[in-house]
């Protein structure tokens, strides 16, 4: 099974060794981690909203450029900077392709690890799991207990089990 990830996109394949995870932290790296940027700053305040301002021209300056970071949505040339991994077959027990919108209660908010994540997804299905994302977020209004840039971020699970 060969995986690719880029920008906000992360793969977690089960594999009998534990979840292996397929990332791009390029935009991190370089703009620094999103709950680190507006740790402390509500949203609603000018201080988020200022922070929120700088951590977006900075992404937005060093996106698709050769020292900076990849988004394929109008540059092919992204894929080639995009994390790769291959796995054989027969050691994948399941894998979930994610956007970080819905990879954020392992990731930032840091509340489940990635095992426990793919449990849930399994239990719930993909449509349960965005939900359960947003009544975290809902209970969290102001980013006070998890610091993030949005309330709420688009969310996309897909899903793959060797039996399907």
């Amino acid at each position: 099974m060969d995986t690719l990830a880029l920008s906000d996109a992360t793969v977690v394949v089960d594999l009998e060794t534990g979840p292996a995870v397929t990332c791009d932290l390029a935009v991190e790296d370089i703009c620094g981690p999103e709950p680190e940027v507006v740790a402390g700053l509500l949203f609603g305040t000018p201080e988020h909203a200022q922070a929120l301002a700088a951590y977006v021209e900075h992404q937005t300056i060093t996106r698709n450029r050769a020292d900076g970071w990849w988004v394929a949505a109008a540059d092919s040339e992204a894929a080639a900077h995009a994390r790769v991994a291959t796995y054989a077959r027969p050691a994948v027990r399941r894998a979930s392709v994610m956007s970080d919108g819905a990879t954020r209660p392992v990731d930032q908010m840091r509340i489940c690890r990635w095992l426990d994540y793919l449990d849930l997804l399994d239990k719930l299905g993909p449509r349960a799991l965005i939900a359960h994302v947003r009544s975290i977020e809902v209970d969290d209004p102001e980013g006070a207990r998890y610091p993030r840039t949005k309330r709420h971020d688009d969310a996309t699970v897909a899903q793959y089990k060797p039996s399907d």
